[in-house]
């Protein structure tokens, strides 16, 4: 685990196949399933990605917000290798500055280290001096490559 002061990064090997775990990555349904924040409740139409640009939308849930829906637009798409996305409100578009993202890279056919970040280096400076970022723990990032791992491995 590595922290910065706006960006917080975990790595786990996963005995699972890089295209197992991306096939995972790329449905919002998938991140539903992995989530080890806690705020993710739902992914209505299971949307998928195949590209820079693509959404994936979620529902979501936070004790301060309620209930919302996030259309989480790609901006980094590598087959079996990266994706990357910024997290965007459903109903507006708009976005608090953030990213997260995953990098893979094949150990063997079965295994595949797995890079997992959330970046706030991008918020304005009013959102960052509010203190509401981070929104999410390494802890809780470590929790999901846990649960993504259980779920690719289940794909494999």
């Amino acid at each position: 685990m590595s922290e910065s002061n706006e960006r917080i990064t975990v790595h786990r090997q996963i005995n699972a196949p890089a295209s197992a775990i991306f096939s995972v990555l790329t449905t919002a349904q998938g991140h539903v399933d992995i989530d080890g924040s806690g705020m993710l409740v739902g992914a209505p139409g299971n949307t998928q990605a195949a590209a820079v640009g693509d959404k994936l939308v979620i529902d979501m849930h936070q004790d301060a917000f309620g209930d919302y829906t996030m259309a989480n637009r790609i901006t980094r798409f590598e087959p079996n290798a990266a994706l990357e996305w910024f997290p965007a409100a459903a109903a507006s578009g708009d976005g608090a500055g953030v990213v997260y993202g995953y990098e893979l890279a094949a150990v063997s056919d079965s295994a595949t280290d797995v890079t997992s970040y959330y970046d706030w280096s991008g918020a304005g400076e009013q959102i960052k001096a509010s203190g509401m970022l981070p929104l999410v723990s390494a802890e809780m990032l470590e929790a999901t490559l846990g649960k993504l791992e259980t779920v690719a491995q289940s794909k494999a």
